[in-house]
């Protein structure tokens, strides 16, 4: 009997299962949360927020950016209205927002090409975050406790105070190092601002080249640099590209480089590009685009243009160009219309291409009728004018 009351026991025991927390939260404003779904960003304006696996997510899925991490516990989430996050009554970091030029409407989560600002809730016009359903925030007072010799009270230590740095997604710098001041906005007291600021990260890249910055080494370099790094919220993109500041020098302009020292050297024609080509990243000054060299034909040209920053040259690139004039198109041994201009009278006839110069654009033909041989211009209805 008492074997039989033990089975039963054991039979009718179910392990408890617990339900992931969940905390319901909204943008009063017109700022967007941020989320990363199928390796996209997209944005919303409410979400209700879990801890899935230890990472903070949406409970469909889509994990917040930049991400936030509760290990441990039952991951109850506290958001405040400065966007700090709380998972079981431990800081974890601060939500970012983005910012459109248009306030976006409230219909779940979308993707945008725009890209938006990010900053920091309750920073300028950002908004800031609301916990659905949570009772108003009470706030009260207490008279400040009296010292004296009998009854000495400890007065409270102040709070730590957090300090946020916002990273950008892509950074153009200027300098030869940058600093954490070039690459992100910082939020903290007045001396901490200028200490961290001026935290160098690296070389800047050359032109045309991108570094990476990612979260971690800049928290490596606070830590370094005397601050803890259990009071930074770090916000923003987990890498932050970083790229020399430049210029960009359209395709049109090396395009039109190349056809200027063309039309020096080949007056009577006119050019096209054959070919497209990028636009070209170059130093910031004042620039100025050289056609250095011309080789080919007259109707196929290939011009070396030389990209000058303030009297230096940086870079060159070589322009195919093919002549648009009507003479390019004709070839010795063609019949063609011939149309002879003397003192203002116009005589058609008709006659054969002796030899086309592709230099000048001029044509000789040699006259049916009378077998000479004039020189003229090609017209753009095919026909050769000449001057008798």
């Amino acid at each position: 009997m008492i074997r039989t009351f033990a089975i039963v026991l054991c039979i009718g025991f179910v392990a408890p299962t617990f339900a992931a927390a969940t905390t319901t939260v909204s943008v009063d404003g017109p700022g967007c949360l941020r989320f990363i779904r199928d390796g996209r960003t997209v944005y919303a304006k409410k979400a209700v927020l879990t801890v899935i696996g230890g990472v903070v997510c949406e409970k469909s899925g889509p994990k917040l950016v930049p991400g936030l991490f509760a290990s441990g516990g039952l991951g109850q989430l506290t958001v405040a209205l400065d966007g700090k996050v709380k998972a079981d009554g431990k800081d974890i970091g601060t939500i970012v927002l983005a910012v459109f030029p248009e306030e976006p409407k409230d219909t779940g989560f979308f993707s945008s090409p725009t890209r938006p600002e990010l900053s920091f809730p309750g920073q300028g016009d950002t908004g800031v975050i609301r916990t659905v359903g949570a009772p108003p925030a009470i706030v009260t007072t207490k008279q400040a406790p009296t010292l004296s010799k009998e009854s000495p009270v400890k007065p409270a230590e102040p709070a730590v105070s957090r300090l946020q740095i916002l990273m950008g997604d892509r950074v153009e710098v200027d300098v030869e190092s940058f600093t954490l001041g070039d690459i992100a906005t910082i939020h903290a007291p007045k001396g901490s601002v200028e200490k961290l600021g001026a935290i160098v990260l690296g070389d800047t890249p050359p032109i045309g080249v991108e570094r990476i910055v990612d979260q971690r080494k800049i928290l490596s370099k606070i830590q370094a640099a005397g601050f803890d790094p259990a009071t930074v919220d770090l916000g923003g993109p987990i890498r932050t590209r970083v790229v020399r500041k430049g210029q960009t020098l359209s395709n049109d302009q090396f395009v039109e480089a190349a056809i200027r020292g063309a039309s020096v050297q080949n007056p009577g024609l006119q050019y096209e590009a054959a070919l497209p080509g990028p636009a070209m990243t170059a130093p910031v000054g004042t620039a100025e685009l050289v056609c250095e060299n011309l080789s080919g034909t007259g109707s196929d040209l290939m011009a070396t243009i030389g990209v000058y920053i303030d009297g230096k040259r940086f870079n060159g690139r070589s322009v195919k160009l093919r002549s648009t004039s009507p003479a390019s198109s004709l070839k010795a041994g063609a019949v063609v219309p011939v149309k002879v201009m003397s003192h203002g009278v116009s005589i058609s006839c008709s006659g054969k291409v002796v030899k086309v110069d592709p230099g000048t654009g001029q044509v000789t033909v040699k006259i049916d009728a009378t077998g000479a041989q004039l020189v003229g211009i090609a017209l753009a209805d095919g026909s050769i004018e000449v001057k008798a």
